[in-house]
């Protein structure tokens, strides 16, 4: 066969499978592209997780210090001029017993079930934390004054004192409760949460199960 008859449809089937071959390696560079997307949305997401769980209390899922510490001092920017809130702090009375006679299996169990009762007891706005050990926070947003911090510290007293069952084990706890109020008892985190302590220390002495308000 003459060369001029066979260069065309030779030419024509090379670029035919180039074109083959280009959209080939198209597909595969938006398969690839979109699997690198969806790599990096998954490494996002945990990130993101990790990133949570990193600020929350692995044991009650709760805000850790460090989360509720942030928390409030976004509180106490926005509270204004007339604006009022408040800082619970809230240790178990007789934990370190049942703790020491149950194991910290159930020591575990009992702190889950009080982080459940405290959250059950709060206002929308309202943020519950643990400080760790037997100790949580509780931040109350927005507040009408002192009354309102002490009613609401009763309440999560009266859950708190209802019996428990944990893997079969009643058992009985009390709760005292220390107040602090913004911006009477101060204006920011530090101030706020020693004067709340001092409250709880209060509470203590005064026999324990109770709420107590600072007093300087």
């Amino acid at each position: 066969m003459a060369p001029s008859d066979t260069a065309p449809s030779d030419t024509a089937r090379s670029n035919e499978a180039l074109r083959e071959e280009v959209a080939k390696l198209a597909g595969e560079l938006k398969y690839l592209r979109r699997k690198l997307g969806e790599e990096t949305s998954r490494r996002e997401m945990t990130e993101r997780a990790l990133e949570g769980l990193s600020r929350h209390d692995m044991l009650t899922m709760l805000p850790n210090r460090a989360l509720f510490e942030e928390r409030l001092g976004q509180a106490l920017a926005r509270r204004g001029d007339d604006g009022k809130l408040a800082v619970m702090v809230l240790n178990l009375d007789r934990f370190k017993a049942i703790n020491d006679l149950l194991g910290h299996t159930i020591g575990d169990l009992l702190l889950r079930e009080v982080a459940q009762r405290v959250n059950g007891c709060l206002r929308d706005g309202d943020l519950a934390g643990r400080l760790g050990g037997d100790e949580f926070l509780v931040l109350l947003e927005p507040l009408d004054g002192a009354a309102e911090a002490v009613s609401i510290a009763e309440k999560i007293i009266a859950a708190a004192n209802e019996p428990f069952t944990l893997a079969g084990h009643p058992c009985a706890i009390g709760l005292s409760i220390g107040i602090g109020l913004a911006p009477e008892h101060g204006a920011d985190n530090e101030t706020l949460v020693q004067n709340a302590h001092r409250a709880l220390a209060r509470a203590k002495e005064s026999g324990r199960n109770t709420a107590r308000v600072y007093e300087a």
